[in-house]
């Protein structure tokens, strides 16, 4: 067999074939047939030898080429590892909840390639926060748990627990002492979970110095306990165990109660125990008759949120000079006589305002004009549609009112009475605007969703507004098994997290 040079073209001195083997098998013939051998497995050697050359040589040419397609198809492979990690970082929902899914980060930036599997496996903060349901925590089924903060190292940690698939689930039972062990190194804890499960997880006294958010529901001693053994707490998020519970906190910034209040003087008294607070949700039933006294000045507070009716006249017992949002207040709907002493005493700025649940067309402009550095508006309209129409009318018109206005959310209760027409006429007259929500249940009918519900011709002049600059989306609620909100949206580019949001 001859072996050329592919330089020179030289033949190498291999000619034997299967022909010039000797036939013989006789004494003489012998020699000859050792010969012929050691002259095949010299042939052989220098094969495998050159062949070898030959496959190193391609190999070398096949990476450079790889290497070279490589820079230029995928120049983010070329990034500083430290950069690609801060991207990856910024791939997390803003909300900091992160799911164990492999359709989305950190699991789905593991799957790409070797490279940013090792990127990813070493950036702690990918897995410092995780949001399960409470059957992931059970002894014998807590593996997620164990090895997802193993990755987070010394950062400090956040653990969402939720009840997912209700009724099929059974909540009650312990939980994993794995959970436990993590608890002195939350940064934030969120749990859905029995009080007896939660003095399981954090028994009296553990101390807490991490921790900055926590949310569950929970009795007097469990979450007295947490007041006491968290110095950092920053944002507490819980229905009061009893009428009477003493909330204090020296580094509170930001309280959300669910429980209704009855007493102002459990109001004000919130107020003065935690200082620093600079958002409150509360809902203060407060009785017409109630007895007036003056007024108490609380100048740290930015965000206050009403969620139950008539809280307003609460109002009346507070200045807010720091105030700038203010949610749960029907300006739009009785008479400006509690808020408006109240903006005059308090000299606010409010830009974000959210009102009650009956907007009244005829008290709108002297509403409105009590806002004059409004941004935000947020409308809640009852079921009739006339007074949906009167307040897209009344949007569309009175550009002289809140002319910094730039985003309205208007939440109706049947979206496919909507007048679309109306909805073009406020965004052709509020050029300004930046966005347009329009937020409403799914149709009854099977056949019908949302961006149907536009028709052609209105979609697309929104869509060409949009061209210029202005958001416009229709949202749809319903609600499901476990309780979550499934959301569909026009455009359909919009995308909804079920998850941006947590409730005790």
């Amino acid at each position: 067999m001859a072996i050329v040079c592919e330089k020179c073209g030289h033949r190498n001195g291999g000619t034997t074939s299967i022909d010039s083997i000797p036939e013989s098998c006789g004494r003489d013939a012998s020699a000859d047939q050792r010969a012929a051998l050691a002259k095949l497995e010299v042939e052989i050697v220098q094969f495998k030898t050159y062949a070898e050359g030959q496959i190193s040589a391609l190999e070398e040419k096949r990476r450079v080429i790889l290497d070279c397609l490589n820079a230029v198809v995928y120049p983010i492979l070329t990034l500083p590892p430290e950069i690609t990690s801060r991207i990856f970082i910024h791939c997390l929902p803003d909300h900091g909840r992160v799911r164990p899914s492999l359709r989305c980060a950190p699991l789905l930036l593991t799957e790409v390639c070797g490279h940013w599997r090792a990127i990813a496996l070493s950036t702690c903060e990918l897995w410092s926060s995780l949001d399960v349901g409470i059957d992931g925590l059970r002894p014998g089924r807590d593996d997620l748990l164990r090895t997802w903060f193993l990755g987070a190292k010394d950062y400090p940690l956040s653990l969402t627990i939720r009840q997912l698939g209700y009724p099929e689930i059974d909540y009650s039972g312990p939980l994993s002492a794995h959970v436990a062990d993590i608890i002195p190194k939350l940064r934030r804890l969120e749990a859905q979970v029995s009080d007896g499960q939660f003095r399981s997880l954090v028994p009296l006294g553990t101390p807490l110095p991490l921790l900055r958010s926590f949310a569950a529901t929970l009795s007097s001693e469990n979450l007295q306990n947490i007041l006491r053994s968290a110095p950092n707490l920053r944002e507490l998020k819980a229905e009061l165990p009893a009428p009477n519970f003493h909330v204090a906190s020296k580094s509170l910034l930001s309280l959300d109660i669910s429980e209704e209040i009855y007493s102002i003087d459990m109001f004000l008294g919130i107020l003065d125990n935690c200082p620093l607070l600079s958002h409150l949700k509360i809902n203060v039933a407060i009785e017409k008759d109630h007895k007036p006294s003056p007024a108490r000045t609380f100048p740290h507070l930015r965000s206050l949120a009403f969620t139950g009716e008539f809280c307003e006249r609460a109002l009346g017992f507070v200045t807010l000079p720091s105030l700038t949002r203010l949610e749960g207040v029907d300006v739009f709907y009785m008479k400006p006589d509690l808020v408006q002493p109240f903006l005059s005493r308090s000299s606010c700025v409010i830009r974000y305002l959210a009102c009650g649940s009956h907007p009244a067309p005829m008290y709108m402009d002297l509403a409105l004009g009590m806002f004059p550095w409004l941004e935000t508006l947020e409308l809640r309209i009852p079921d009739q549609v006339q007074t949906l129409r009167q307040i897209l009318f009344w949007l569309a018109d009175t550009m002289s009112l809140a002319p910094q206005l730039r985003h309205i959310t208007i939440k109706f209760n049947a979206i496919k009475y909507i007048d679309y027409s109306r909805v073009i006429d406020v965004l052709k007259h509020r050029r300004e605007l930046q966005s347009l929500r329009v937020i409403g249940p799914e149709p009854e009918e099977a056949d019908t969703n949302p961006w149907c519900l536009l028709g052609c011709t209105a979609a697309a002049e929104l869509k060409a507004l949009g061209s210029l600059g202005v958001h416009f989306s229709v949202r749809v609620w319903k609600d499901r098994y476990d309780g979550r909100p499934s959301v569909e949206v026009w455009p359909n580019s919009e995308k909804f997290d079920p998850y941006d949001n947590f409730e005790p």
